[in-house]
């Protein structure tokens, strides 16, 4: 491929006024560090398909306006176009997105590598691969501020890679045109969440720290003392209280029986089969409050690590490429698993408040209607807790004589059916004999005919095809359904429900959110975080709840196969104190 030309800035102008506005250009980026709020755009590489790509450097602001000034309206193909558009905003330059070649590739086969290098062997005939790094998976080449760089042909291959991706994709699309086209929907308002981020208190999240700190030393404390009280720990050994295998000598020393086995072969010391042995011995309890410490110590060290001091805010990624059902994952860092003890160092900015909308038991809905189980759709429409309801089916009761103990055995039930766990693992969540797991299994799949045809379906057509389909077309492969490997074959078979369900659900909250845009941009409000079936918004103090939540609902709230989806809206200062509204 022919060298990458550079382009001064009375160069750059005089393209803005010869070259046709309409013309798609592919871009690659190359930027100070990884940070978009944080780090610069150094230089910038287009090709549009001519005889070679061109490249321009940005020193100063006069630069900076002439790039903007070239892209202003022009089509842009970016590989990741979230966080190319993220660095591109940040630069004063609004880019106008046509298309993503690694979004395409993802509706295409979601589970496969989104490398660009892997694309390109996957697709092009690309003489220059080698020059391409193995691990890159986005359209930005990052070099620390203050090293010598010259990445000038790199950028040049990038873009004309990206240009090549984006024309042999296009015209492989067809079935994942739709899904495609959702993602590309979704795309700017991941830019824009990213940039805007969630306000924290510092000095409470400092707090946290502290008192966590205090916390595990106590803890710490109490847990030699058992230790010693009971003969264990001497002068000459002691304990590492966050390894797993000291724990389990420990336990083994105390007399506790552990039979569960690691994927390594070891026995089991994690969380849920140490909580089944907390009436085996008095420190197991002090244990599992020590990790539970010690995992919220963790979590509020990566938040002051990722905290802007500039912005006051988290500013986390949000990926729309990270999970094979479509779901959204969030890093750098994670606030899709943020505790409820950690929330209230989340706070609305000053003339604002947060405003949160949930789907009501999405997939369990998705699943019911799909299958047509009258009962349970009828219930659901009547607005009754449908665990409630599951269990009084299956023991022949009234839904109002349903015990507290008797509904939570209906809810564990109704998702072991969703997430594929069998009469073992029933028998653990209820902690009752697998015996007694079994005949359960036998009254629910009585109870409920329909919902459990249709999950025998969705295996059928998993095994057939090859993939697990959501009801709106997105196609996840399942190449472990027809493994010779049992284990491997049991995952597909799991993959084959939970996928039909989580894909379906990722669908329905990414299609609300792009109904979503527009009217919260009315309103002067903005997405913070995306949690799976829940959405955390911001809302001016100006915008009365009353005003905004039946808009958010109109907006959000769906049906399928003609059961209702829908949502309950909440409303408060911070995170933790949200309350329904």
């Amino acid at each position: 491929m022919p060298s990458c030309k550079p382009i001064s800035r009375t160069d750059l102008k005089a393209l803005a006024l010869s070259q046709p506005s309409n013309k798609p250009l592919s871009l690659a980026l190359e930027a100070s560090g990884p940070d978009p709020l944080k780090d610069k755009l150094i230089s910038v590489a287009w090709s549009d398909g001519s005889a070679e790509p061109s490249w321009f450097q940005l020193t100063g602001e006069d630069d900076r306006e002439a790039l903007a000034s070239f892209l202003s309206q022009r089509p842009l193909i970016l590989y990741d176009s979230t966080r190319c558009s993220t660095f591109l905003r940040q630069a004063g330059i609004a880019p106008n997105v046509l298309s993503d070649p690694k979004l395409m590739r993802f509706a295409l086969n979601p589970s496969s590598p989104l490398t660009l290098k892997a694309l390109l062997l996957r697709y092009v005939e690309f003489p220059e691969l080698d020059s391409i790094p193995d691990t890159l998976d986005v359209g930005v080449v990052v070099v620390p501020e203050g090293l010598l760089s010259d990445n000038r042909e790199l950028l040049g291959l990038m873009a004309e890679a990206t240009r090549l991706l984006h024309d042999k994709l296009h015209d492989s699309l067809h079935w994942a045109n739709p899904v495609y086209q959702q993602e590309l929907g979704i795309a700017p308002i991941c830019t824009e969440m990213i940039i805007f981020g969630i306000k924290i208190l510092f000095g409470a999240l400092q707090e946290k720290i502290s008192g966590l700190e205090a916390a595990i030393e106590e803890l710490e404390a109490k847990l030699t003392s058992m230790t010693t009280l009971i003969g264990v720990a001497n002068s000459d050994f002691s304990i590492n209280w966050s390894s797993p295998g000291d724990i389990r000598n420990l336990l083994l020393s105390l007399g506790v029986e552990l039979k569960n086995h690691t994927a390594g072969g070891k026995l089991s010391v994690s969380k849920d089969i140490l909580a089944g042995f907390s009436e085996s011995h008095p420190i197991i309890p002090v244990l599992l409050e020590y990790r539970h410490m010690v995992k919220l110590h963790g979590i509020c060290r990566t938040l002051k690590r990722f905290y802007n001091p500039s912005t006051e805010a988290i500013h986390c990624q949000w990926l729309q490429t990270g999970v094979p059902t479509g779901r959204f994952r969030s890093k750098g860092p994670n606030l899709q698993q943020i505790p409820d003890f950690i929330r209230s160092v989340f706070v609305a900015r000053p003339g604002y408040y947060f405003l949160s909308i949930d789907y009501d038991q999405l997939e369990y809905r998705i699943l019911a209607a799909c299958a047509g189980e009258t009962a349970l759709v009828e219930a659901l429409k009547r607005g009754e807790d449908i665990h409630r309801k599951t269990a009084a089916l299956m023991l022949g009761l009234p839904v109002f004589n349903v015990s507290p103990e008797q509904r939570a055995m209906g809810k564990q039930l109704g998702y072991s059916q969703l997430y594929g766990s069998g009469p073992s693992g029933l028998a653990h969540k209820l902690n009752i004999p697998t015996s007694r797991a079994n005949a359960l299994l036998d009254q629910y799949f009585a109870a409920v005919p329909r919902l459990v045809a249709f999950l025998d379906t969705l295996q059928q057509r998993a095994l057939t095809n090859g993939y697990v389909e959501s009801y709106y077309g997105r196609r996840r492969p399942l190449p472990e359904i027809s493994s010779p490997n049992g284990k491997l074959r049991a995952f597909g078979m799991r993959s084959a429900v939970n996928g039909f369900a989580q894909s379906t659900a990722a669908d329905v909250a990414k299609q609300s959110m792009i109904r979503l845009a527009p009217v919260l941009r009315s309103y002067g409000a903005k997405m913070l975080v995306q949690l799976h079936d829940g959405l955390l918004i911001e809302v001016p103090d100006s915008v009365p709840p009353e005003v905004i939540v039946p808009k958010i609902k109109a907006a959000a709230e769906t049906e399928i196969e003609g059961l209702p989806l829908t949502v309950t809206a909440s409303i408060g200062p911070t995170w933790h104190d949200l309350k329904k509204s």
